[in-house]
């Protein structure tokens, strides 16, 4: 349960470091670091969002062509129309310099984490028999440790889930580029003088059903305006919202944070214990030995010497369950508390969605009362005015 507390915590730095701007018109690369299966299915599911995604933009493309050469078809009819019918992420501005450098950052943050974790977790295997901390043990744990948050199968499925997204990112830009120059290739393949006699002379059609490009433009605009004024409507609702989600992360995130200390600190306190007493019974093993092995030791001598030997067997085995009580306190107590952490964070959440929506309906009540609406941009001329393919995204 640490090392999910660990790994959440990681998620958030993550996070807070690169903004949902960080792909343009994708979402933000963040690294979860979840489990190998959460990261397989992530990956799936980034591939085929990303394919329907960029399906669907071809087919947006692909519509507009069509309903163009549907309505040329038509007014051929009438009046004898003709048919007309993304190298690297810095390099094709998917991602600037400063953001690589940030996912760089927190992966050495996540590793700061992770080794530290594991060197702490086997601390004991630095000392000698003796109870001594040996150097040369102690730099082969550290050696060992690296090595082993380097190989562990959920940073490598983390780590290939980034690169994942990154590829399809990559990807992603040259289809765009590919939809620019298609759609300018459409573009200039428009009759424009049977463009300005269709809009003139459909007024039902271009209403509501098919927009030119000039049509289109002019929706587009006035959309833009109703979308201000929506904005400017919402923004005490929004702004609101903004400041109590930021309270509560900031909330979640101190208290998580506290929690890792106390948790730390808990199985500090249990290695401590476990070397103390794997030590007391090396020792008392020593003594047992040494008398042992005196020949001058008495008869009694060596009698006392196992009836130390066994008390001291029998205080390890002790000193033992209790400690295996105290983490087993420790790992129930751990889940408890990151359970009530985010059960106190989506409450929060959720009254805030609650009372966003009620400061927001009146807003947009008065923007429709106002005379606003949202005009469909239909196609030929959707295109434009409409998404470009996007990375599928985690979920």
């Amino acid at each position: 349960m640490k090392k999910l507390l660990a790994l959440i915590l990681c998620v958030m730095m993550f996070v807070a470091v690169i903004p949902t701007s960080a792909f343009a018109g994708g979402l933000a690369v963040d690294n979860p670091l979840y489990s190998k299966a959460q990261y397989a299915d992530q990956i799936k599911n980034m591939i085929k969002n990303t394919k329907s995604n960029i399906e669907g933009s071809y087919k947006v493309l692909v519509g507009d062509q069509v309903v163009y050469g549907s309505a040329k078809a038509m007014d051929d009819i009438i009046v004898g129309l003709v048919d007309g019918i993304g190298d690297t992420l810095i390099e094709k501005d998917r991602m600037t310099k400063a953001a690589v450098d940030a996912v760089k950052d927190n992966v050495r943050s996540y590793f700061d984490t992770a080794v530290a974790k594991k060197i702490s977790d086997n601390m004991y295997k630095a000392y000698d028999k003796d109870g001594k901390k040996d150097p040369l043990l102690y730099a082969q744990l550290v050696a060992n440790s690296i090595q082993d948050a380097l190989t562990d199968q959920d940073f490598q499925k983390g780590y290939e889930a980034v690169v994942t997204f990154w590829a399809l990112a990559s990807m992603v830009k040259d289809v765009q580029d590919d939809l620019k120059d298609a759609r300018k290739d459409f573009a200039a393949s428009v009759d424009k003088k049977f463009q300005a006699d269709f809009a003139a002379k459909y007024d039902k059609l271009v209403d509501d059903y098919i927009d030119t490009f000039a049509t289109a433009k002019d929706k587009a605009e006035a959309n833009a305006i109703a979308q201000l004024a929506l904005d400017a409507l919402m923004m005490p609702g929004d702004n609101a919202y903004a400041t109590t989600v930021a309270a509560a992360n900031t909330a979640r995130n101190t208290a998580l944070t506290n929690h890792e200390s106390w948790l730390e600190a808990r199985e500090a306190q249990s290695a401590a214990d476990t070397r103390a007493n794997e030590t007391n019974l090396k020792l008392a093993k020593l003594a047992y030995d040494n008398v042992m092995n005196d020949p001058t030791a008495s008869a009694a001598d060596k009698q006392q010497a196992m009836t130390d030997y066994a008390q001291a067997c029998s205080d390890y085995a002790t000193e033992s369950e209790r400690i295996a009580e105290y983490d087993k306190a420790t790992a129930k107590q751990d889940k408890i508390d990151v359970k009530n952490i985010q059960a106190e964070y989506n409450k929060k959440i959720r009254d805030a969605e609650y009372d966003h929506a009620v400061a927001t309906i009146g807003a947009e009540e008065e923007w429709i009362a106002a005379g606003y609406e949202f005009e469909e941009i239909n196609p030929w001329a959707a295109s434009p005015y409409s998404g470009l393919p996007v990375v599928g995204n985690w979920y």
